[in-house]
């Protein structure tokens, strides 16, 4: 059955009730503060009201819990800078813009710091620089502002594409009586290993909701419009329409590998699905994650009211003749042909077509036709309708 909302409601923040745009007590946010504040206005986040206190955030760190115990293992904070701090102290409400535009109102409480040697050793798990989350970290500084968010614009729009609405997923799944549905989130185009997923994933439950993640990714990464219109083409073409959905959820990737699986799971139950597919190094970059270190972390945080689908990594068997995995391929690692996003890079960087086993060539096709023309922007509205 369709699962409750995290903690047990939906978090629905107010809409800002007058024109605060020209409000000297304004404090600019930046594009992933700006994409937080989208994810908690209607509750994808919930049960989060607003950024990280300092308690929630020392008790995220230590426990992978919320104060009230509560499964939550990243924090979501709103930096500041000493300048910021001096503007803002003295202030009881202070206004949230991003580009000039008021965003929101927050009733300010009170700054605080964290060490970010220690933060990042217990988040990421590294305090490497050259891990894209833990450089970005540094970057942005450890002093933050803390307080209740009061009011949000209802402006939630970002590079084209428009957050989900949690009530109007669960509608759309009530009215096709769907009792079980799985999550699929990527940040890559889909290949034949994706596939293999998404087909024991339609196998196993009344339906599949492909979840492309849109927003700030690192370096190299496939752009949004690539990631979405391949996935449309894919979906056209090669899975079953009224048992499929595709719409896109606006996230910055932090790269977090195993605590952030759980943030990606707890947003999918938010929208209304039942199961989450947990694949190899999941939300991991470069080898600072083992390849199941996030199913090991998930497994120890107990019922989360999503399950979890640990599916071992997908490969194409040259004795098989066919992708499979090792639960039910026999054979040796001579005879596996492995998947990786930095392979499937690696294809379009060098100009070449994929195999038949690597990638479906519509797939391929639309992502070649979009590199040699403007891209287009994508509307939510039409997304729904597709759905």
């Amino acid at each position: 059955m369709i699962p409750n909302y995290h903690g047990g409601r939906q978090v629905s923040i107010p809409n800002l009730d007058s024109d605060y745009d020209n409000a000297q007590n304004g404090l600019e946010i930046d594009a992933d503060e700006f994409i937080f504040l989208t994810l908690i206005k209607n509750g994808i986040l919930s049960p989060l009201e607003g950024f990280n206190t300092y308690e929630e955030t020392l008790s995220i760190m230590d426990s992978s819990k919320l104060p009230s115990g509560i499964p939550w293992s990243m924090p979501f904070l709103l930096h500041v800078s000493e300048d910021e701090v001096r503007k803002i102290r003295s202030e009881d409400e202070i206004v949230l813009k991003y580009n000039g535009k008021a965003i929101a109102t927050m009733s300010f409480d009170d700054t605080f710091s964290v060490d970010p040697d220690e933060y990042c050793s217990k988040i990421f798990g590294t305090n490497d620089q050259s891990h894209p989350g833990v450089r970005k970290f540094y970057m942005n500084g450890s002093k933050f502002a803390q307080g209740k968010i009061s009011g949000l614009s209802s402006e939630n729009s970002v590079f084209g594409f428009k957050q989900p609405d949690p009530e109007a997923i669960r509608g759309l799944f009530h009215s096709r009586n769907y009792k079980t549905v799985t999550a699929f989130q990527t940040r890559n185009p889909p290949h034949r290993g994706h596939e293999f997923l998404h087909k024991f994933s339609l196998l196993s439950t009344d339906a599949l909701f492909i979840n492309p993640v849109m927003g700030p990714k690192k370096d190299g990464d496939f752009s949004d419009n690539e990631i979405f219109e391949s996935y449309k083409t894919y979906v056209e073409n090669y899975l079953p329409k009224e048992r499929t959905l595709l719409m896109p959820l606006i996230y910055t990737m932090q790269y977090a590998g195993p605590r952030e699986a759980l943030i990606h799971m707890i947003m999918r139950k938010n929208l209304g699905c039942t199961h989450f597919v947990i694949g190899r190094d999941h939300a991991g970059v470069g080898s600072f994650y083992k390849p199941y270190a996030a199913r090991d972390y998930i497994m120890q945080l107990g019922d989360l009211g999503i399950t979890p689908i640990f599916l071992r990594e997908a490969y194409y068997c040259n004795s098989c003749m066919e992708i499979t995995n090792e639960d039910i391929c026999p054979h040796e690692e001579s005879e596996k042909v492995h998947f990786s996003g930095t392979k499937i890079r690696g294809i379009f960087a060098d100009h070449n077509m994929p195999k038949p086993h690597e990638m479906r060539k519509e797939v391929y096709n639309r992502i070649i036709s979009l590199r040699s023309s403007e891209p287009s922007v994508v509307n939510r509205n039409e997304i729904v309708q597709q759905a």
